[in-house]
């Protein structure tokens, strides 16, 4: 790999440091203002695949934000999405924004230089995450596991490199993930660690669940 990963599971303990409608003219119809935006094929998938927003919540970065604690990231308009935490683990610059999509309809973020994360629910052992992306550089995704009450480490997955893309259009992807049943005492939680200065830009992470 162009870059060694030292992954330091403990540090995972620490994440958390989270118009008015047109007038109808004579004789003729009123004109609807926006037409709904179609579904991406991202997001089609995950609701066929059985998505569960009480398993993983904000799938696509809209809605609610939040003011992350005092960082050396620098975070646009100082806002992060709701069930979404940044990690505070490398060197160099690492920046990140929530973008609106030109057409209004909803947001994407874009990151470089470091880790968005989020916490796993107790899950089944075949896991699918469904991504949306583009961007340009490397990039890993990773489920982090250890044990809450003795702090020792469990076997994680790295489960994909984005090596050296250059990726210019929307693309959808998706990564079977296979784990042991959750035990008690035990948290995972995601990983979308982009280490290039170039930005990755993601439009929607779901996760399916068996």
């Amino acid at each position: 790999m162009k870059h060694t990963l030292i992954v330091t599971l403990m540090a995972a303990a620490t994440l958390l440091t989270v118009a008015e409608a047109p007038k109808k003219a004579e004789g003729k119809p009123a004109v609807k203002a926006a037409v709904a935006a179609k579904a991406s094929a991202t997001k089609e998938a995950a609701l066929k695949a059985g998505f569960d927003e009480k398993v993983w919540g904000n799938p696509e970065f809209d809605g609610k934000t939040y003011t992350p604690k005092k960082t050396s990231w620098k975070i646009a308009d100082n806002k992060v999405p709701s069930s979404w935490y940044i990690m505070e683990r490398n060197k160099g610059d690492r920046t990140f924004a929530i973008v609106p999509h030109a057409d209004g309809n909803g947001s994407f973020i874009r990151i470089s230089g470091g880790t968005i994360s989020k916490d796993l629910r107790k899950i089944g052992e075949k896991n699918t995450f469904h991504i949306r992306y583009k961007g340009k550089g490397s990039a890993y995704l990773y489920v982090i596991r250890y044990n809450k009450k003795t702090r020792n480490n469990l076997k994680s997955e790295l489960f994909h490199h984005f090596k050296n893309v250059d990726v210019k259009e929307w693309t959808d992807a998706v990564f079977e993930v296979n784990m042991p049943v959750h035990k008690d005492g035990e948290r995972r939680v995601f990983w979308f660690a982009a280490f290039d200065n170039s930005p990755f830009e993601i439009d929607s992470i779901y996760l399916t669940t068996k």
